[in-house]
């Protein structure tokens, strides 16, 4: 008796866990973009591909909050296998839509059990932002907001609820709807093709807004979409949604020029320059003009050779150097000029604008760190120079080819130093200190020269010269002026400019390969080779890894060359020649 009553016990709970019912619904509560509903049974519905089916186990209802039907997109349903039943809308369904589903009555499954009772219900909420315009964060004083929504809203509901917040100003600011012509024009503008093809659809999802007062230049602005904000059909956002902004700067116009100091009048060689804090039309600053005296210039932008589109967006004009030293000029600009925003100059009445050029700036310039100089009887090295001393002081360290050891370490070593040095003399200055004041050349080095070079011109003017260079080998040329250390330099002390430079009449061509390398070595004068020449390779140390002697061609040929890496000047290989007196 007992095992007939646990047995019955067994079975009773066994029917009871596969009792037709629903096991799963999805969506359920808020959600958006919704466009199918699926269902999941425990028990077998219907037999699967079974053609004639035509169960059908939910009736939709979509109202408003008072219970009013609202048209949606088209349906269909379908049982995608024996248990699983989906519900699909020809498109996604706008937002302000409550949908209700009930369960047919007296639904039972393909063995004929009652299915047990399941209603549910879904909501795709008030209207959510969808997107943005302007979509980046910079807005205007006075900026129209349109906000594409997923489905019509309140009106009356925004301009209760949605806001402005704004850094510096201590309450809410108001939100306005733009409507009317106004509206369309925006709309218009933003979306041109897209309001031309459908006007109405843009009328249910689009809004314009701007705020109850103009923001201030620079502040940050969030706009608040607040739960209270309703949907046309009466359905609430259940869900708020923020988006950050800042207002851009005045619209200004900056004039810049370089100079020497930072007190200092304009150089009269670099170009002048006027800079947009927006973008304008160059039909709108075509009377921008530079005027002293009887001269006038107009911008570069406007050269009859590139005129330019009228209707192009610009940043800056500038007006092309060299100027006269030491006269005043006029910047002349259109005070009602506007932005590509409308707005007008905040800063008109800097203009017209007084700048003045200062005397023609100390110059003391070599071509290059280092260069080489063909030897002749007159070798010279080349040097621009303006407004310095009468007479420019020199120090000179040379290491000529007839007393230059090729197997010396210390000249071959000497030679790398000092390359590198020059190379490497930074002309910034950092951690308090100036390298541009610190000479290269001190008094103990060896073969070091000093002479003063006097200028052919006055001091002011600006003239090429030449440093005489008589024998080949390799030299470091400093120049030390007192004049350009007090104009460009933080300390004020001397200031000292270098070089270094080979004369030669050698050029040296290295090839490098895994296996074997090659030299070869040509006349500079005529591309002839040279036979005989002296040749040693040397590594980042400046020891020796190969040597030899080029052949009647010109060339030497060498096995696998060692590499070595050094922390300073990593693997690279100095080649050295030397015939007779000339060094290269």
């Amino acid at each position: 008796m007992k095992f007939y009553t646990l047995m019955g016990a067994f079975l009773l709970s066994l029917s009871s866990a596969f009792a037709a019912e629903v096991v799963s619904i999805s969506p359920e509560g808020n959600v958006k973009n919704i466009q199918q509903i699926t269902v999941r049974f425990s028990t077998d519905m219907t037999a699967l591909g079974d053609p004639r089916d035509t169960i059908f186990p939910f009736a939709p209802n979509c109202t408003d909050t008072a219970g009013k039907k609202i048209k949606v997109p088209e349906s269909q349903s379908r049982w995608a296998d024996s248990k699983n039943w989906s519900f699909d809308y020809a498109t996604p369904l706008t937002a302000g839509i409550r949908c209700d589903f009930f369960m047919k009555e007296g639904l039972k499954d393909l063995k004929g059990d009652k299915v047990k009772a399941k209603n549910f219900s879904f909501s795709t909420s008030g209207p959510a932002i969808v997107s943005y315009k302007p979509m980046y964060d910079s807005i205007e004083p006075e900026q129209y907001f349109v906000l594409q929504l997923d489905g019509a809203v309140d009106e009356d509901s925004v301009v209760k609820n949605a806001y402005f917040e704004v850094a510096g100003i201590n309450e809410k600011v108001a939100v306005k709807i733009i409507k009317g012509s106004a509206r369309e024009d925006i709309l218009k503008s933003e979306y041109e093709n897209q309001y031309k093809k459908d006007p109405k659809a843009m009328e249910e999802k689009y809004i314009v807004i701007a705020a109850g007062r103009r923001f201030p230049e620079l502040a940050k602005v969030m706009l608040h979409w607040t739960p209270g904000i309703l949907s046309k059909t009466g359905i609430a956002v259940t869900d708020a949604q923020t988006k950050e902004f800042t207002v851009l700067a005045p619209f200004t116009i900056n004039f810049s020029c370089e100079r020497t100091d930072y007190n200092q009048p304009c150089s009269p060689i670099s170009d002048m320059r006027l800079e947009f804090s927006r973008q304008v039309r160059m039909k709108d600053v075509k009377d921008v003009s530079l005027v002293s005296g009887k001269n006038k210039w107009k911008p570069r932008e406007f050269d009859e050779s590139d005129s330019g589109d009228p209707e192009k967006m610009i940043y800056s004009l500038s007006f092309k150097g060299p100027f006269p030293e030491k006269k005043k000029f006029q910047v002349n600009v259109p005070v009602r000029i506007k932005d590509d925003s409308g707005r007008v100059l905040s800063n008109a009445k800097e203009y017209p604008l007084t700048v003045q050029t200062d005397g023609y700036s100390p110059l003391i310039k070599f071509s290059a760190r280092f260069g080489v100089v063909e030897w002749t009887t007159e070798s010279m090295l080349p040097v621009s120079v303006r407004n310095i001393e009468k007479n420019m002081k020199i120090n000179q360290q040379s290491f000529e080819g007839k007393s230059f050891n090729l197997s010396s370490m210390n000249d071959v070593k000497n030679i790398i130093n000092m390359y590198d040095l020059t190379m490497e003399k930074s002309e910034y200055a950092y951690d308090g200190r100036d390298p541009r004041n610190e000479p290269l050349l001190g008094k103990k080095e060896k073969n070091t020269a000093k002479f003063e070079l006097p200028k052919a011109s006055g001091e002011h003017d600006f003239e090429m010269m030449g440093i005489p260079l008589k024998n080949p080998g390799f030299y470091v040329v400093e120049v030390e002026s007192p004049r350009l250390g007090q104009v460009l330099t933080l300390a004020k002390k001397p200031m000292y400019v270098a070089t270094s430079v080979l004369v030669t009449n050698m050029g040296i061509h290295f090839k490098r390969g895994l296996e074997s390398s090659l030299i070869w070595v040509t006349e500079l004068k005529t591309s002839k080779p040279v036979a005989d020449a002296a040749i040693s390779v040397r590594d980042c140390n400046g020891d020796e890894i190969a040597q030899g002697t080029t052949d009647k061609d010109g060339l030497l040929k060498l096995g696998i060359l060692k590499k070595v890496e050094c922390e300073r000047r990593g693997d690279q290989n100095y080649i050295f020649a030397k015939k007779g007196i000339d060094l290269s």
